[in-house]
């Protein structure tokens, strides 16, 4: 029998499976998150997208309790990963969620009404 000819054994780059939602990541990230999710935590990559979309105001809802993901509940996943992942991982993540934060509070105002010990993203209202 034949055998395969190194090229055909690699995979190529765009036949590699990423994960939607995230945008970029490196095999450590992947993995790391493959293992929270396997121990419990909601879909970091799919809480990644709908925060993206909520921060940049294209989240739609259709009001279906079961359908639509929460924007609160998308973010504390976010939370909830970046406490319980290794450093390297938490870094990564954290550079992909930085950005949306750093938007969600240009575009929001404080709430006076929230308790400071409240994280920063919950103490925030549209204006």
């Amino acid at each position: 029998m034949p055998r395969r000819r190194p090229h055909e054994l690699r995979v190529r780059r765009s036949d590699a499976k990423q994960e939607p939602g995230l945008p970029r990541g490196s095999a450590r990230l992947v993995s790391a998150l493959a293992v929270l999710e396997r121990n419990g935590l909601d879909s970091v990559a799919g809480a990644l997208r709908v925060w993206r979309l909520e921060v940049r105001g294209q989240l739609v809802l259709t009001g279906c309790d079961h359908c639509d993901e929460s924007p609160i509940e998308a973010r504390r996943t976010l939370d909830a990963a970046l406490r319980s992942l290794p450093p390297r991982p938490a870094r990564e993540l954290r550079e992909m969620v930085a950005p949306l934060d750093a938007l969600y509070v240009a575009k929001t105002v404080p709430d006076p009404s929230v308790h400071p010990d409240v994280p920063e993203w919950l103490r925030r209202m549209r204006s």
